[in-house]
């Protein structure tokens, strides 16, 4: 079910029988996938998106993306924003390095939406990093020789991922965040809140399934009730369940 290259997953809290479960979810152009797993690990990690995926993953920085290779992923800006944020406010020598990440997060931000706006070009947008992830680099170089253990942790992580902190301005079409990830969540979060969570296997197998289905035809701009209705009645009558993907678009794989 998911096919295009730029895949965003995460997960967030749920519980069955009082024991905790966590709903993945994972967006293409033309799907949102979702799945209800006992584990945030590496295991329903590669359950969402198999063995050897080829595409681009983009993510946060938790560890079990890091089964894929830093060239082949795209690390959230908000949240590496976020990251400095909490650096910047530390009373020890990681304050300072702190606010200078937090700049070039801003900087790197504002070359993004001047792109969006159509201010830039996109090799235009391109060349105005080139300083931005110069000074990046110097910086967490400088971070992992300090003193302060937070700073040196991060630092080093990011050096570990240099190669998917800026993926999206080599890449057409990837963004610098993955809200679209986060959007998707918003509905399955107050479902969850609402129904109390899952008492069985089947009902997280339900769960995954009714919400990779309604997101995906709200995002293809398709009947979510005609869908439904003939997929049960394909059920009945013994035949295969119509596609969720569009027709041009299995033809095409098939092709």
């Amino acid at each position: 079910m998911v096919t295009e290259h730029r895949l965003i997953p995460g997960w967030c809290p749920q519980c069955r029988k009082g024991k905790r479960q966590w709903l993945w979810v994972a967006v293409t152009r033309l799907t949102t996938v979702f799945l209800v797993s006992c584990t945030r690990g590496r295991q329903a990690l590669r359950e969402l998106i198999g063995e050897s995926y080829q595409g681009i993953l983009h993510s946060d920085r938790w560890g079990a993306y890091n089964v894929v290779d830093p060239s082949q992923r795209q690390i959230c800006r908000a949240h590496l924003k976020r990251d400095f944020q909490a650096l910047s406010e530390r009373q020890t020598r990681a304050g300072p390095l702190g606010a200078l990440g937090l700049r070039e997060i801003k900087r790197l931000f504002a070359v993004w939406h001047r792109y969006q706006a159509g201010e830039l070009t996109w090799a235009e947008m391109r060349w105005e990093l080139v300083p931005v992830r110069t000074r990046l680099g110097r910086l967490l170089r400088l971070g992992v020789s300090g003193g302060d253990p937070k700073a040196k942790a991060l630092c080093r992580n990011l050096l570990k991922l240099w190669p998917a902190l800026l993926t999206f301005a080599f890449v057409p079409g990837l963004e610098p965040t993955n809200n679209r990830a986060e959007r998707a969540w918003r509905g399955a979060v107050l479902w969850r809140k609402g129904c109390f969570g899952n008492q069985s296997d089947n009902g997280s197998r339900f769960t995954d399934r009714i919400l990779t289905t309604v997101a995906t035809l709200r995002q293809q701009d398709r009947n979510i009730v005609e869908y439904v209705v003939a997929a049960i009645q394909a059920h009945r009558t013994g035949q295969l369940a119509p596609a969720l993907l569009p027709v041009a678009t299995l033809l095409g794989e098939a092709a």
